[in-house]
Order: structure tokens, then sequence, then C-alpha cells
């Protein structure tokens, strides 16, 4: 978990040095500026995100909305993440792979059922 100053912190030095989507900060200069994985920043950032702070992030970057197109461009790349991420669930409920190992593991459970009946 990421310590809430270290993300505002984070938020402070986005809002004040890349604002609009041309300005985006690469992941990996966060990164090295903040001491922190690359995992660590997409979670702090994500948490600034749902408590309201302008965020918005592309293949660039994360930047601070500053007009409506970089909040257009925000929602679109949230909204195409969500719905990528939804198909995913979608295929992997419906994999026959994932079928046919629900399946076995099924028939390995009755049996093992079966022997300790036994």
């Amino acid at each position: 978990m990421v310590k809430p100053t270290i993300a505002y912190e984070m938020w402070r030095f986005i809002s004040k040095h890349h604002k609009g989507r041309a300005r985006a900060v690469p992941v990996h200069v966060l990164c090295t500026h903040f001491g922190m994985t690359d995992k660590e920043v997409r979670l702090a950032v994500r948490g600034l995100v749902m408590i309201g702070y302008p965020i918005g992030s592309g293949n660039r970057g994360y930047y601070t909305i500053k007009s409506k197109e970089d909040l257009s461009a925000a929602y679109n790349m949230r909204l195409r993440h969500a719905i990528g991420q939804l198909q995913a669930a979608r295929k992997l409920k419906n994999s026959q792979q994932v079928n046919a190992i629900l399946g076995q593991l099924s028939l390995l459970e009755v049996e093992t059922r079966r022997k300790e009946d036994e």
C-alpha cells in the first residue's frame, strides 16, 4: 500500500509539471522521482483518481486534466480498459479449457469423496 502522503506528493508533482495530455509524465519518471515500483505508481495514481483527483492517463503517461479534450481522452481510455476487462472476463467464463479443467476437478472431487466414504 502506498502512503497517502506520497500519493499526495505525486499529485502535486503531476499537477504542477504535467498539465494536459501533451505534457504527460511517463511512469518510469515517477518511479525514479518517488523511488517506487511501476506497480506502486499505478496503484497510487488509481487511488488518487478514485477519490476524485483529475488525473488522466494515456500512452505517454499521466497528466492533469485541464480541458474538455483531456477529459474526453481520459474517459475514453478508462472506458476502453473497462470494456477490455469485461471481454476478458466473458472469455474466461466461456473458455472450453477452463470448463474442461473444472470438469476434471469435479471428477477428482467425486473420486476423492468416494475413497473417503469407503
